[in-house]
């Protein structure tokens, strides 16, 4: 009676390979599966223009669209479409209206995971083009309309919730090529995407 395994590791001995084998076959978290998706965004641009001496600008609101692929785990590609909303140029002494700044950006961008938790870290790297009309009402000088190159670089934070809802914070810092070079802004948005 005394020899005989005891019944618990007995139920174990038989058990554990089926529940180790059954392991294999378990689905990845939602969060980590590959599929599309599609959110909006909106926030705020904070405004880092390299203008002449003696002006300044304001913040200006910024929202837009993405789309993208989650591919399995570590990253993901989208295009973004933004729109920068009117930003005032002003004279720093006597505070007057100058001008202002409009424009939008389509941008392909990839974003990589830092984590693999439901609350995921990511940086950002963009390619695009700006389209900018900077508008010079007191002729200063600083009047374009141009379509350009843009890049982008930044960073955000992911938070899954089910299996359907994402939603975001994120800062990037955008910065246009050729004529407007020196029309540069960082942005700071939320967001929410549906997974499909």
């Amino acid at each position: 009676m005394l020899d005989q395994p005891f019944p618990a590791f007995r139920i174990l001995v038989l058990v554990l390979p089926v529940v180790l084998a059954g392991c294999q076959f378990i689905d990845e978290p939602a969060h980590l599966r590959a599929g599309p998706y599609a959110g909006v965004v909106a926030g705020g641009a904070i405004d880092q223009f390299d203008l002449p001496s003696g002006l300044d600008s304001e913040t200006s609101f910024t929202y837009g669209f993405r789309g993208g692929y989650r591919f399995p785990r570590w990253v993901a590609i989208e295009v973004s479409y933004e729109e920068l909303g009117s930003a005032e140029i002003e004279l720093e002494f006597p505070r007057l209206d100058v001008g202002e700044v409009e424009g939008r950006t389509f941008v392909a961008q990839a974003k990589g995971y830092l984590t693999q938790a439901p609350l995921q870290p990511y940086a950002l790297i963009g390619i695009g083009v700006i389209d900018a009309e900077i508008k010079d009402t007191l002729g200063v000088g600083i009047a374009e309309n141009e379509t350009e190159t843009v890049y982008k670089l930044g960073g955000g934070l992911e938070a899954h919730s089910g299996e359907h809802l994402t939603f975001f914070v994120e800062g990037a810092w955008t910065k246009p090529a050729g004529k407007i070079h020196d029309f540069e802004y960082t942005s700071v948005l939320g967001g929410i995407m549906w997974r499909f």
